[in-house]
């Protein structure tokens, strides 16, 4: 019989099967099990609706594999006599009472998913002879079981230096490189806070007005205060995470966010009194954009945005202007490597765009350069200034949160960051704007402990260019 490891993940991984055995589960139990991080990203009752549905919907789930590479994460395999079962990705603090920090449910890949062993990927498209550069990321690659990966460097808004290794596609194992084209996640909510901040500039909306004020497809409803453009700029709306899933299988279609989110959208704390990372804050922002404008969101930011800064293989949406070939995601899980199910974004302006290496370091250079690259600008300099300075610090202590962007310091330098994740892509974008110095790298593998491990390697690699400068 199968069993979780006596570790701490081991019985936060049990407890969770549990309740999706019994279908019994409280906000108090929510509360003692998930940090507080956790419930940033999935509110207490969310979580309560979610994990006491599961029994309902799959029935007696059974444990049938474990993959546990550390003490603190574990991936959990569980087969379902209604469904296709589900994979749990559960990661804990690394010290007591070791509470949840990040917990994912997916449904179980088909059978018919292709699979690699890692040692066939492994050395695909990597340097013979690394430089301390490649040598961190190849270890990083390997830690994280990395499909592929693809890396740059900026300097004074050119690119410098490409560095790539791991597979395009696992089937037939090409080659990942500047020119794939990966989907970015969230970094997607830089530009929609550009599109966004293109409005206050022309003083058709105010930072501080209400959002009501020129929302048409829905109203935000169930607080007195009114949530304002710069709340959900900041994550302080007061928003409901939601418990509906937000992607869509590829082939089906994609709901408009208004069939997506209804007539309202609950407003469950008081605005600006709590930082809590909001997708459907940022794709209520999309939402804005396109009634204030009258024309669709994807349009608006090809024509304002990423036209003018020349980012011609750049979109929302997976349309002619993205035909090359792309990333295919994939995820590392009990002992091979294989295809994650394609799906769609309904919460576009919070992550779905499609982009290249080559494109997205034309918006590292208009990130340093104040808001305009070598094809154009996009917003006045001290506009783009304020959105990536510091309006209050996180409550982590790790930065300040700006106006789509996080505000960094590493090593004394002032650091615009943004990072994403979706099943099948991870990125990480740092851009250090006083030195004209900045950092991308995209992979197709995304699981719960990658994003950290992705972002310390890519800072590391900055910090390190930037200790070679002085």
């Amino acid at each position: 019989m199968t069993n979780f490891p006596d570790t701490p993940v081991g019985a936060q991984a049990a407890w969770v099967l549990d309740v999706i055995r019994t279908g019994t589960i409280t906000e108090a139990d929510v509360r003692e099990h998930f940090h507080e991080h956790m419930l940033t990203m999935v509110s207490a009752p969310a979580l309560v609706a979610l994990l006491s549905g599961l029994r309902t919907q799959l029935g007696a789930v059974e444990l049938v594999a474990v993959d546990a590479d550390s003490p603190e994460h574990v991936l959990a395999k569980f087969a379902s006599p209604s469904g296709p079962g589900l994979v749990l990705d559960c990661l804990v603090a690394p010290t007591p009472p070791h509470l949840i920090v990040f917990a994912n449910l997916e449904p179980s890949p088909p059978t018919t998913t292709a699979t690699r062993s890692w040692d066939e990927i492994a050395g695909v498209g990597q340097s013979a002879e690394p430089d301390w550069i490649d040598s961190k990321l190849w270890d990083t690659r390997a830690q994280l079981r990395l499909g592929g990966l693809v890396f740059g460097v900026v300097e004074d808004g050119k690119l410098v230096d490409v560095r790539s290794g791991g597979v395009r596609d696992l089937a037939d194992l090409s080659a990942i490189d500047e020119d794939t084209v990966v989907r970015i996640g969230s970094i997607s909510k830089t530009f929609t806070a550009t599109g966004v901040m293109q409005l206050v500039e022309a003083g058709r909306i105010g930072l501080d007005d209400p959002v009501n004020d020129h929302l048409r497809a829905y109203r935000l409803e169930g607080s007195s205060a009114p949530v304002t453009v710069r709340h959900l700029l900041t994550h302080r709306g007061g928003i409901t995470p939601g418990s509906a899933a937000i992607g869509v299988p590829e082939g089906q279609p994609v709901p408009t966010l208004a069939e997506f989110i209804g007539p309202t959208l609950e407003v469950i704390r008081e605005p600006g009194t709590v930082w809590e990372y909001s997708n459907l804050g940022f794709a209520t922002l999309g939402q804005l954009i396109a009634d204030v404008t009258g024309v669709s969101f994807e349009q608006y930011m090809i024509d304002h945005v990423f036209d003018p800064l020349g980012m011609a293989n750049t979109d929302f949406i997976r349309s002619s202007r993205v035909t090359g070939a792309l990333a295919i995601g994939c995820a590392a899980a009990f002992g091979e490597v294989g295809l994650v199910p394609y799906q769609d974004i309904i919460v576009r302006p919070a992550g779905s765009v499609f982009s290249t290496l080559t494109d997205m370091t034309k918006w590292v250079a208009a990130v340093m350069n104040g808001g305009a690259n070598d094809h154009g600008r996009v917003l006045d300099e001290t506009t783009f200034s304020s959105m990536v300075a510091a309006q209050f610090e996180l409550p982590s202590g790790a930065g300040g949160m700006g106006l789509g962007f996080i505000a960094l310091d590493l090593d004394g330098h002032r650091i615009a960051f943004h990072n994403g994740g979706w099943p099948g892509a991870a990125s990480s974008m740092w851009v250090a704007p006083d030195d004209k110095l900045g950092v991308l790298l995209f992979s197709n593998t995304f699981a719960a402990r990658n994003a950290g491990a992705i972002d310390q390697a890519v800072a590391a690699i900055l910090g390190h260019l930037l200790t070679e400068r002085a």
